[in-house]
């Protein structure tokens, strides 16, 4: 049976893959088209968009009432005035309020079909408001600053794979379309590589003030975030992978549905192993990185 501090866990795993599909994918028009296009793509990927961002804020909810429970909130009477003492009386408080306001507004935004700008801000605070909570808090403004220096450019990455996934997918069936989905897919992967040293950059130096100093295997937080680290090397490689191996292909008239269908594949791999560094991350945030 699952202990709160697993499912405590997959709330947090939840959350941030949830706010990371909602400012990926309210992202993705933005630089995967044209102007011209992009209306097309925004209605496409609004389904998504919302989709992800009741989940984000559902898993929220969910993370914040179990630690109102590790805090002493057992029956209902406890549970609502600790509830008034973790929002109202704590330094973290202020944080879980505006995290719940924003995404609840993101939903109501993402459903009444407004501007996906307005999307993409709401979206980018949420995601951003983890730079709040876990070990980026207990430092200063230069750790939080590296935070959402690193959120933002993972979110943008991994979140664009679901929108990505679908937009290859639906041109994969015809192949006057195969050019466009190439274009998308070059947008897509310029795009990750910047990413990619942003995340790389941030990562290095949010390792340091964490822990200061080299990972090692004798330590459980250090043994993590080298798991942590293995596993952003293999979704590197599969993405390298697709951008000199299988994109040049898509050219083919003859072949090129064949290779999108592939891709659609190797994109849904790289989602699976983006989860797997947000499940890394989810833990990496409830052990102490002291020796």
């Amino acid at each position: 049976m699952i202990d709160e501090g697993g499912i405590l866990i997959v709330a947090r795993v939840a959350f941030l893959a949830a706010a990371m599909a909602t400012f990926g994918s309210a992202l993705f028009p933005f630089y995967a088209v044209g102007r011209d296009d992009r209306e097309q793509l925004e209605r496409r990927t609004r389904p998504l968009v919302f989709g992800a961002a009741v989940l984000a804020l559902l898993s929220a909810l969910i993370w914040l009432a179990l630690v109102i429970v590790d805090f002493g909130g057992t029956d209902a009477a406890s549970f609502v005035s600790t509830s008034k003492t973790i929002l109202f009386e704590t330094d973290f408080g202020p944080v879980w309020l505006v995290r719940l306001a924003f995404a609840l507004l993101l939903v109501f935004v993402a459903a009444s079909r407004l501007s996906t700008v307005a999307t993409l801000a709401l979206a980018t605070v949420v995601l951003g408001s983890q730079a709040w909570v876990g070990h980026a808090a207990i430092g200063g403004t230069i750790n939080r600053v590296l935070q959402i220096a690193h959120l933002l450019p993972a979110g943008a990455w991994l979140g664009g794979l679901p929108p990505l996934a679908l937009a290859l997918r639906q041109l994969a069936r015809e192949t006057a379309e195969h050019k466009r989905a190439l274009r998308i897919l070059m947008h897509f992967s310029s795009m990750g590589i910047v990413c990619v040293a942003m995340i790389t950059v941030t990562g290095m130096l949010n390792t340091w003030l964490v822990i200061g100093r080299i990972p090692n295997l004798s330590e459980e937080y250090d043994r993590i975030l080298i798991v942590k680290i293995e596993l952003f090397i293999a979704i590197l490689a599969l993405a390298l992978l697709n951008r000199l191996h299988l994109m040049p292909k898509v050219k083919d008239p003859s072949g090129g549905g064949i290779v999108l269908r592939l891709l659609c594949w190797s994109v849904l791999l790289e989602q699976g192993i983006g989860v797997s560094i947000i499940f890394a991350a989810s833990i990496l945030g409830q052990t102490s990185p002291e020796t």
